[in-house]
C-alpha cells in the first residue's frame, strides 16, 4: 500500500518551469541542427497544387522530383503550408532542394502536430480516469520520450500527421463517440496506413455486433478509397504508392514452408483481434486498461517483427506512455525507455547511415 501511493505521488508531482525550459533549450537545438532529407521532397512537391495541377498531381511531379509515394493528404497539408512561399515567390516548381529557412518552415508543420498531439494525449488521459496533474505529466513524458523526441526534433519527419488524427480517434473512442473514432481514425490512414492495425482491435474491443462492426469497417476506409478513386487513372500514382515498397516490411517475417508461406505477423495480429473481440470487461478501467495493453502489442507486432524506419516509431509512443502511466510500476518503463532509445541510438546511426 505504502508502495502504491508512492508511486502515485511521483505521478502526481507536477514538473517545474526548470522541466520546460530543459525540453525547450534540446528541442530548439535539435529543431534547428538535424533534418533528415524527406521533408524537402515532400515539402516541394507539393507546390504543384497551387500551381493547378490537382488530378495529374503525380504525373506532373514525376520529371521534377521522380515521383510521389504518398497518399494525397501529405502533400495537400504541405501545400497549405507552402501557401506564403507561393505568394513570396521562394517556391515556384516542385524541387527536391530547399534553403535553410525552407527547411525550418517545411519542419515546423509537423512540429506543431506533435504538440498538438502532446494534448490530446492530456485530454485521452483525462478522460481514461487520470487525475489532471497526472494527466498533465503523461503529456510532457509524450513531448520528451527519447523516441519521440528524436523522430521529431532530429529526424523530423510528419509521422505527427497520422499521429494527431489517430489520438482525436483514440479520444471519441473512450469518450464512446464511435462515429468521430472511425472519422478521425480514417484521416490518419491517408498519410500512414498504420493506424487500421490499431483501429480494427479497438473497434472489436467496444463493437460486438457484426453489422455494426462491417459498418465502421466500410466507414473508416471511405477518405482513403475516395483519394485512391480520384488518382487511380494516373500512373505516377500508381507507380509512386501502389509501388511503394516499405509498406510491405511488416508482413516479412513469415513461417516458410516447402508448399506455403505464413505471416508471422498477420497471424499474431488476428489473435490479437479475436482477443478483442471475446473481451468483455465489464469495469471501465479494465476496459481501458485492456485496450491499452492491446493496442501496445500490436505495435510490438508492427516493429518488433519488421524492419522500420526510424521516424515510425512515433506512431508507438502515445500506446507506450499511455500504458506506462495505467501501471504501477511506473518507474521501470522511464527506465526501459531509456534503454531502448540506447540501442535505437545504435541502430539508427549504424543502419541510417
Amino acid at each position: 500500500m505504502r508502495c502504491e501511493k508512492k508511486i502515485e505521488m511521483k505521478h502526481s508531482k507536477p514538473w517545474l518551469v526548470i522541466d520546460w525550459i530543459v525540453f525547450s533549450v534540446f528541442a530548439v537545438l535539435c529543431f534547428f541542427s538535424f533534418q533528415q532529407g524527406d521533408i524537402m521532397h515532400t515539402g516541394g512537391s507539393a507546390i504543384a497544387y497551387l500551381n493547378g495541377h490537382i488530378l495529374d498531381f503525380y504525373d506532373y511531379n514525376i520529371q521534377f522530383v521522380g515521383g510521389n509515394a504518398y497518399m494525397p493528404s501529405s502533400y495537400i497539408l504541405f501545400a497549405i503550408w507552402d501557401i506564403p512561399l507561393k505568394l513570396f515567390g521562394i517556391l515556384k516548381l516542385p524541387t527536391m532542394t530547399a534553403s535553410f529557412g525552407v527547411i525550418m518552415w517545411y519542419k515546423l508543420l509537423p512540429t506543431l502536430f506533435y504538440l498538438a498531439s502532446a494534448i490530446l494525449i492530456y485530454k485521452i488521459a483525462r478522460v481514461i480516469g487520470m487525475e489532471e496533474k497526472k494527466s498533465k505529466l503523461c503529456a510532457y513524458v509524450f513531448l520528451t520520450t527519447p523516441i519521440g523526441f528524436f523522430s521529431q526534433f532530429i529526424f523530423g519527419q510528419y509521422d505527427s500527421f497520422t499521429v494527431f488524427f489517430m489520438l482525436l480517434g483514440v479520444l471519441f473512442f473512450f469518450r464512446k463517440d464511435y462515429l468521430k473514432f472511425t472519422l478521425f481514425f480514417g484521416i490518419s490512414l491517408t498519410f500512414k496506413y498504420f493506424s487500421l492495425l490499431i483501429y480494427i482491435p479497438m473497434l472489436l474491443m467496444a463493437e460486438k455486433r457484426i453489422w455494426h462492426i462491417v459498418k465502421h469497417m466500410i466507414l473508416v476506409v471511405i477518405p482513403i478509397a475516395i483519394e485512391i478513386l480520384l488518382y487511380l487513372p494516373s500512373e505516377g500514382f500508381r507507380s509512386g504508392v501502389f509501388g511503394f515498397g516499405a509498406t510491405s516490411y511488416i508482413f516479412q517475417a513469415s513461417l516458410d514452408t516447402q508448399f506455403f508461406s505464413i505471416s508471422l505477423f498477420l497471424v499474431f495480429w488476428i489473435v490479437v483481434c479475436g482477443v478483442a473481440y471475446f473481451m468483455d470487461p465489464e469495469q471501465q478501467a479494465d476496459f481501458v486498461k485492456w485496450t491499452i495493453f492491446l493496442t501496445n502489442v500490436v505495435t510490438f507486432l508492427i516493429f518488433g517483427m519488421s524492419m522500420w524506419h526510424p521516424q515510425w516509431l512515433l506512431f508507438a509512443v502515445p500506446f507506450w506512455v499511455l500504458g506506462s502511466f495505467l501501471n504501477k510500476k511506473f518507474g521501470i518503463f522511464m527506465i526501459l525507455d531509456i534503454i531502448l532509445m540506447g540501442f535505437f541510438v545504435l541502430f539508427t546511426v549504424n543502419f541510417w547511415i
